[in-house]
């Protein structure tokens, strides 16, 4: 069975979400902060991962997602 963690704290009441989870064909987990996420990704393996949040630029062109906490 594959497993996904879910980080961001809008994954509550998206329906792309909602209908995921009740497929039941993956074991999923979620984490509501990057400090849990952490956690989870060192506990665990996922063979996915999916972020909510907005994909920022810093000033030396480096990308990262900023999540919604």
């Amino acid at each position: 069975m594959k497993e996904i963690l879910l980080i961001g704290d809008s994954l509550k009441g998206n329906r792309f979400i909602d209908d995921l989870v009740n497929l039941g064909s993956f074991k999923i987990r979620r984490a509501d902060s990057p400090l849990k996420a952490l956690k989870l990704l060192k506990k665990n393996s996922p063979d996915y991962l999916m972020c909510t949040g907005k994909i920022r630029e810093t000033i030396d062109g480096k990308y990262f997602v900023e999540l919604e906490t």
